[in-house]
Parts: C-alpha cells; sequence; structure tokens
C-alpha cells in the first residue's frame, strides 16, 4: 500500500470514475479503517504506545462514526490507556452547529452546541481544539433551529477577508461525517472560500444560481454530473442562458433535447425536459454535462446515453 510515492498514488486516483470505482473504494477502505480502528483496542495492543499518541488519534475520530461505537465497544472491559483516553473524549467532546449569514453590514457566524438555545460564537469552538468539533454549517435556519434575530443583532458583523479567515481557522475541527447546506449566494461564497480543498466532508448540499456552471464549464470544459428539476424552476434568465443551445428533435421519447459542445474540449451540456407520473410537477428538466470518455477503459455515459448528438 506505501510502497509508491504519493504523487503516483494521486495520479491513479484521479483516473478513477466516481461512481464505478471511486466511491466503492472509498467505502471498502472506511470500513477497513473502521476494522482496524476495533481491533486496535485488544489488550496486546492497548498499552504499547505512549498517551500522547493515543490522544492525538483519539481527536480525530469521528464522534458518532468513530468515537461512540469504540467507546461502546470498550464499556465494561478493563481499565487500560486507550480506555482511559476515550473515556475523556466521550465525556468531553462539544459538537456544534454553525450558522451564516451575510448582510449589508458583513458576514455573521452564529454557533449552537447540538440541542441547546444559547448563542456562541466561533471563538468557542477554536479556544477549545481539544474536544470541540462542528457537525454542520448551514445559512438555511429558521428562528427554531438557529439564532433568533436578537440573538443575530448581538453577533459582530465581519469583512469578507476576516470572515473566511475566521472559518479557515476552525476548519481542522469539522467531523468527517460533518454536512454542509448553503443555498445564498453570498454565504456559498465565504464557506466555499475557507473550505475548499481543505476539509472532507459527509455530505454536500449547494443550491444553484443563475450561469455559474455554464461559466466554469466555458472556461474549463470539465464538468461531469447530472441536474434534474421542476420546469417551474427554469425562469427568463435560465432560458436565455440555454438560447445558445442546438435543438434537436425527439430523441429517446424525451420531449426535445439542446445540446451545446465546448469551444476545445471533448464536453457536451445536454438539457431536456421530460413527463413524470407526478400529478403537481408534470415536467421535468434535466442539465447534463459530459465529457466525452472513450479514449478511458470504463466507456463513455454520453455515448451510451446519447448515442446520436455523441457521433453529430
Amino acid at each position: 500500500m506505501d510502497a509508491v510515492p504519493l504523487k503516483f498514488i494521486d495520479s491513479v486516483v484521479e483516473l478513477f470514475d466516481s461512481t464505478r470505482t471511486l466511491t466503492p473504494v472509498t467505502l471498502a477502505v472506511q470500513q477497513l479503517l473502521r476494522t482496524c480502528s476495533l481491533s486496535l483496542f485488544s489488550p496486546s495492543t492497548m498499552d504499547a504506545v505512549p498517551l500522547k499518541f493515543v490522544d492525538s488519534v483519539v481527536e480525530f475520530f469521528d464522534s458518532d462514526g468513530t468515537l461512540t461505537p469504540v467507546s461502546e465497544k470498550l464499556a465494561g472491559s478493563r481499565s487500560s490507556l486507550w480506555k482511559k483516553v476515550i473515556d475523556v473524549h466521550q465525556q468531553n467532546r462539544k459538537v456544534y452547529n454553525v450558522f451564516v449569514r451575510v448582510t449589508k453590514d458583513g458576514t455573521k457566524f452564529a454557533v449552537k452546541l447540538g440541542g441547546s438555545k444559547i448563542c456562541y460564537d466561533l471563538a468557542t469552538i477554536r479556544k477549545n481544539r481539544r474536544f470541540a468539533r462542528i457537525s454542520d454549517i448551514t445559512d438555511d435556519f429558521d428562528d427554531e433551529v438557529g439564532p433568533s434575530a436578537e440573538e443575530w443583532k448581538g453577533v459582530k458583523p465581519l469583512n469578507r477577508r476576516e470572515a473566511v479567515k475566521q472559518l479557515e481557522r476552525v476548519a481542522s475541527q469539522l467531523e468527517p461525517s460533518s454536512w454542509l447546506y448553503s443555498y445564498k449566494i453570498d454565504e456559498q461564497k465565504i464557506i466555499l472560500s475557507s473550505l475548499l480543498n481543505v476539509v472532507t466532508l459527509g455530505r454536500i448540499h449547494l443550491a444553484y444560481h443563475g450561469q455559474t456552471f455554464f461559466k466554469h464549464w466555458k472556461r474549463n470544459g470539465s464538468l461531469n454530473f447530472h441536474l434534474c428539476f421542476t420546469q417551474a424552476a427554469v425562469d427568463p434568465e435560465a432560458r436565455r442562458a440555454l438560447s445558445n443551445h442546438q435543438v434537436v428533435g425527439d430523441i429517446e421519447k424525451m420531449k426535445s433535447v439542446a445540446y451545446l459542445k465546448h469551444e476545445t474540449e471533448r464536453s457536451f451540456s445536454v438539457f431536456y425536459s421530460f413527463k413524470s407520473n407526478e400529478p403537481e410537477h408534470p415536467i421535468y428538466c434535466c442539465l447534463n454535462f459530459y465529457p466525452c470518455t472513450c479514449h478511458m477503459s470504463h466507456g463513455c455515459l454520453f455515448k451510451e446515453n446519447f448515442p446520436t448528438l455523441h457521433n453529430l
């Protein structure tokens, strides 16, 4: 596993197909690590390492995914170095929710401990690096879940640069299973500037805003994803964004298909609509971005799904 250089491994993983290779391998490795972490606590290996090492390892444990299961496994077992450290972390671990709001005065961060009504700031998390963790970051909330209007009034607004810096300082305290929910464009800019390429998150929910995808695709030609939504979501601005797509007749029983080929890369943007069986949403639309991968061993999804367009 470790007999080859990191650069080589990274270049190989870059070629993994997301669905067929990367995701299954990731799940398999996670299961292997979970099994290894649980078997690590056998009597013969419990106290064979120094306290500082044990504590630094346990600090990285995800609260629900690792710390709690390991703590339960060790419950009732003989006292050991690992058990003592894990019990300390289990008893003192505090998991927070971070709320983000951008106002005309600047960016505000508010923090709440899971199940608590008390509002804190990011400094509360930063000052407790050993035990404080973040389970989710969101800009989508109401007064029942997030801070109240009165609580927001007491939060100091930050300029963009300082807001990004503040979030970066606590990025290492995000749990591996943490969630990101962001539905507002201004908040997204702050959150993504702070966390992109820095942390690993369990789940990410981002709202699509305007022509962001098209701009990225035109610049790089590297998008590969499928977005589905109701026809009601296609506003006049979105229709204008699709106006430069070439329309093709009925394909595979779809109402219509509009496509656009990238200027320099072998990459395509495909937009189509179809009828659903749901009475409240009779028509759905789909926006796809496909790179042609005929040169790769796993085949080409674009050719598989749209052979007519692929051969144009």
